[in-house]
């Protein structure tokens, strides 16, 4: 129950990355994490199959096969959630407000405060 829907969060997240925030998104970060929840996706795929005994005699998606594991955790989940993770935080610290908040008074404050109480001059 819960493999079905995971397949449906990632695909829901695919659809709107894709249709929605495709626009809104810059293109590189983008990139970054249509591959990472393409990965996630591959994951919840074989995570999924892993419930019908039907395809246990597949050599890739069967449940006994030496390398499912591998696939499934290295190749999908792991790299999957790093990529995605990466382009949604360089888009997050790219954004204006961000930009805005790291070159402003405030990100100063504290190095003009401390020259203040050394009595330096900055």
């Amino acid at each position: 129950m819960v493999d079905i829907l995971k397949v449906i969060a990632v695909l829901v997240a695919l659809i709107y990355l894709n249709t929605k925030a495709k626009s809104r998104v810059s293109s590189t970060n983008y990139r970054i994490m249509n591959a990472g929840l393409s990965l996630l996706m591959f994951a919840a795929i074989l995570d999924f199959t892993d419930g019908i005994r039907a395809l246990d005699q597949v050599p890739v998606i069967g449940q006994r096969a030496p390398f499912h594991d591998v696939l499934e955790d290295q190749v999908g989940d792991m790299p999957g959630f790093a990529l995605f993770a990466l382009g949604a935080f360089r888009e997050i610290m790219g954004s204006e407000p961000v930009a805005k908040l790291t070159s402003g008074a405030l990100f100063n404050a504290p190095r003009m405060a401390l020259s203040s109480l050394l009595g330096s001059k900055s």
